[in-house]
């Protein structure tokens, strides 16, 4: 953890980044790109608040974690290094977490900006009565900014608790497009490779995957279906696979680093098929690429897949219409070929460079 000094260099205001950063984490890979990029160095003195280790740890550890953060930040508020706390926040235990660092924040009258990452922002948010939409209401009422990830967030949250004004930041796509090779396209109608990358858990619609797959199991398409990740619900994932006697599966486990990059660039198409997302990481890197998708229509996924443009849209648990838009792309690769194309396209509206820019316009509002 970086914390902040007695005095900043250069007479810089001093800005306190707050969530689960040092994990992997979709948070911590957003706030971590974003970090990286000159802008910020140069206009501001950022110290990191790692809050929680998410998966990476167990809940005692991430309680320890917790502590050790807040005690480093109150030392810091009570030494005044700090000017500005921008903290990201997801659903349940996270939010919870982060209202001790808004109302240290507010009791010190140190300026916040709370940032929604929350998957299953309708179903916490949104549905929210009675103390918890109160405790919910107190936290934004104490925040100076409040950030969502897109714009049915926005009007979703407004119109909840009578905000006037909510801020729309995309998250970033994690890497220089400029530095990444068009996709390789496949013109073949056969051996078509679909790529599935996240945490095994059931709200990622990994048993969904399995329906999906098992309904192309002889067919003379025959797509590979090619899973990646890691999480609670892997050994139950493998073994309805066995029990299913599904054939077209290639479980990987988790990837990073070269191997990642490479199954980015030998696949054709890439699925997320998820009951509850914010906007995931994966498939900002999957438009980057340039790989048409197929996803749930949920959260903020509909501002990167563009339904007939670059990709599908379904609802979650739809089994058959994911099949039936998976076939339309495996019959057809030159619709691949345009959905590649078009990714690309889309993919320069979440260039990192401009997100860090409405990073800064945002900070520099709220300090000067």
């Amino acid at each position: 953890m970086n914390s902040a000094t007695k005095k900043s260099r250069g007479g810089k205001k001093r800005v306190a980044v707050i969530g689960p950063i040092m994990c992997n984490s979709g948070i911590g890979t957003v706030v971590r790109t974003i970090l990286s990029r000159e802008r910020l160095k140069i206009n501001y003195e950022i110290s990191v608040y790692n809050s929680s280790n998410y998966e990476d740890s167990n809940s005692l550890i991430n309680l320890i974690t917790f502590i050790k953060c807040i005690a480093v930040y109150l030392g810091n508020l009570l030494a005044g290094n700090i000017d500005l706390a921008h903290i990201h926040t997801s659903h349940g235990t996270s939010f919870y977490r982060k209202m001790a660092f808004i109302l240290l924040s507010s009791l010190f009258k140190v300026k916040v900006i709370l940032h929604f990452h929350a998957s299953r922002f309708d179903s916490f948010f949104m549905n929210s009565m009675g103390l918890k939409r109160k405790i919910i209401g107190l936290s934004l009422g104490r925040s100076n900014a409040v950030v969502v990830l897109c714009h049915d967030w926005k009007e979703k949250i407004e119109n909840k608790f009578a905000l006037k004004s909510v801020n729309i930041i995309n998250n970033p796509i994690p890497f220089d497009m400029e530095q990444i090779e068009s996709h390789p396209h496949n013109l073949s109608s056969r051996s078509v490779s679909i790529l599935f990358l996240g945490f095994l858990i059931k709200a990622k619609g990994i048993y969904d995957i399995i329906e999906i797959a098992k309904e192309f199991n002889g067919s003379s398409l025959s797509p590979r279906f090619i899973v990646c990740g890691k999480g609670p619900e892997e050994r139950e994932f493998l073994e309805k696979i066995k029990d299913y006697n599904v054939q077209n599966i290639e479980y990987l486990g988790w990837i990073s680093g070269r191997k990642k990059i490479d199954l980015y660039q030998d696949c054709d198409i890439f699925l997320l098929p998820s009951y509850y997302e914010g906007m995931p990481m994966v498939l900002l890197e999957a438009i980057g690429f340039g790989l048409p998708v197929i996803a749930s229509k949920v959260g903020g996924v509909s501002e990167i897949v563009i339904e007939g443009e670059n990709g599908y849209l379904s609802n979650p648990g739809d089994v058959e219409d994911f099949v039936n838009k998976i076939t339309m792309l495996l019959l057809d690769p030159s619709l691949r070929k345009e959905f590649s194309c078009k990714s690309r396209k889309v993919a320069k509206r979440f260039d990192r460079e401009k997100i860090s820019e409405e990073w800064d316009r945002l900070y520099q509002r709220l300090l000067h």
